[in-house]
């Protein structure tokens, strides 16, 4: 079996903390592949096809630098070509023809772990995916294991949390929040006059 993760997101923009945290989960799960994939589109967001371009600039091995592996990250297309924002079972379900003897590992944030039953079909998930869940903010590693424990099928990643979010780059990005994005993602946003 390939061990292959699910890694989504808006990614509006893709910044440092998305390609760190996909290089340590490469590491950490032992992943063979890792499936970056921009959700569709919603309201306020930046189009889709710009998203995507981002995001195949972002976790490009020749833009990733040190991220161990870059090479085994690919940007899936299969939300963006839906044009809507999917429910994760929904795309695990398409990917699973996609990428046959794959046993794959749906990585989402802490926030996400602790709304985790209110997801769309979440035990069904939790049945055809493991499910591995990163902090995105300092002192939550215990509360997530015991939520973890009572949820049941979730793996808790104790990383160092990178304190970035695309609303805040978003926000201020006419300042020095562009600084939190790899040189080509900045150089990108400056010319296509995005968030000003």
């Amino acid at each position: 079996m390939i061990r292959t993760g699910i890694f989504g997101g808006g990614f509006d923009p893709p910044h440092i903390g998305h390609i760190r945290l996909a290089a340590e989960c490469i590491t950490a799960l032992k992943l063979q592949r890792l499936l970056v994939i921009p959700t569709g589109d919603k309201a306020g967001s930046t189009p889709y096809d710009t998203r995507l371009c981002m995001a195949k600039l972002a976790f490009d091995v020749r833009n990733m630098g040190e991220a161990v592996a870059a090479s085994r990250c690919k940007v899936e297309v299969l939300d963006i070509e839906r044009g809507t924002r999917s429910k994760t079972y929904d795309t695990l379900r398409k990917l699973k023809p996609l990428y046959r003897n794959s046993d794959f590992y749906v990585i989402i944030g802490s926030d996400q772990l602790f709304n985790l039953e209110n997801w769309y079909r979440y035990e069904s998930l939790l049945n055809e995916a493991k499910i591995a869940a990163f902090p995105r903010r300092d002192n939550e590693y215990a509360d997530m294991l015991e939520e973890a424990a009572r949820v049941g099928g979730v793996r808790v990643l104790n990383f160092p949390v990178t304190e970035v979010s695309s609303t805040d780059i978003r926000a201020g990005a006419d300042g020095g929040a562009l600084q939190m994005l790899t040189p080509v993602i900045a150089e990108y946003v400056k010319s296509n006059n995005l968030y000003t």
